[in-house]
């Protein structure tokens, strides 16, 4: 998918709703690609605008995520089971309840071959995450159950989380993280910025 807009989307089952304007079902070998979209006021149940599952790789780049809307996971983006290549993206004023910004679950590389890709590391690099929210944890981010990611140059600004993690929640995940600049987020318990929990 390149070069292209979409507004206003819904998947709104309870037992689906993945996806609010893409969702993508992959498998092992299966290349998604999605470079210089926008995504904006678009809601689901899990992954406001975009669902990817099993997307081995996906490279996602130069795109903004605004105003989409998540009912349980993934205000912007729900990514589960995949080797995500994210560069350049800005999430902006997206909410759920976990994950205000993107809920990226269970990304394990199988060699040391999968921790780059045409110049990308695997993880989150180079992009704006701000004025998400989520009504549980990670207003920002949350990250649970990854090896092997990457977080390098993230601004997390004006963030919040209800409970914990307002910008930035990581549960049992190997992470790297470098370059953040971290500001102004909040939460009403644990970790204003970033909280931790180990596995």
């Amino acid at each position: 998918i390149r070069d292209s807009v979409f507004e206003a989307n819904v998947a709104s089952l309870p037992d689906g709703g993945l996806g609010g304007a893409v969702s993508i079902q992959g498998s092992a070998g299966s290349d998604a690609v999605i470079a210089n979209a926008t995504f904006t006021g678009n809601r689901g149940v899990k992954g406001g605008a975009l669902h990817c599952s099993r997307c081995v790789p996906l490279e996602l780049r130069d795109a903004s995520f605004t105003a989409n809307s998540a009912h349980m996971l993934g205000g912007a983006l729900h990514i589960t089971a995949s080797l995500p290549y994210l560069a350049r993206l800005a999430l902006t004023s997206n909410a759920a309840f976990a994950g205000g910004g993107a809920y990226l679950d269970a990304t394990v590389p199988r060699s040391a071959s999968e921790l780059s890709r045409s110049g990308v590391r695997l993880g989150l690099s180079n992009s704006h995450v701000s004025g998400n929210s989520a009504g549980s944890r990670g207003g920002g981010l949350y990250v649970a159950f990854c090896k092997s990611m990457a977080l390098v140059a993230v601004e997390l600004r004006s963030n919040f989380a209800f409970e914990s993690g307002g910008g930035m929640w990581i549960s049992g995940t190997e992470v790297e993280m470098e370059r953040l600049d971290v500001h102004s987020c909040r939460s009403s318990l644990l970790g204003g910025g970033i909280g931790i929990e180990a596995s």
